[in-house]
């Protein structure tokens, strides 16, 4: 079980914040859980390409999927998606896609090397 399935794909939750890091290569990505009390930060390392579409004051997120087969109809979109954004980034060695579709607001596209999910402390403890 990876870390995006233990958190049943991030269903739910509201997208609130999202830091980018060109220099470190990273992203990170703000979460908060429908109950307002459950945090956590999803860490992508290694970021090459980030595409975000429709940020809103409001961003829930349907699901949270990490894409990885690279012949797959669902990695080829989204591989479409990011050379049309940054047709530099084109012709590389294929990564992983972390693939965010909304049920409102943001969604993400972000290549990257790895991921991790650190929960955070809830404000009201």
């Amino acid at each position: 079980m990876n870390a995006i399935d233990k958190y049943e794909s991030f269903h739910d939750w509201y997208l609130i914040g999202a830091e980018v890091d060109l220099a470190q290569r990273g992203v990170v990505l703000n979460v908060l859980f429908d109950n307002r009390k459950d945090r956590a930060r999803i860490v992508l390392s290694g970021a090459t390409r980030c595409l975000m579409r429709d940020f809103l004051i409001q961003n829930i997120i349907l699901s949270t999927k990490v894409l990885a087969d690279f012949g797959s109809d669902e990695y080829c979109a989204a591989l479409a998606a990011l050379d049309k954004s940054y047709p530099w980034g084109r012709n590389r060695p294929h990564k992983s896609i972390v693939s965010i579709e909304a049920t409102l607001g943001a969604e993400l596209l972000i290549e990257c090397d790895s991921f991790e999910v650190e929960p955070l402390e809830s404000e009201a403890s």
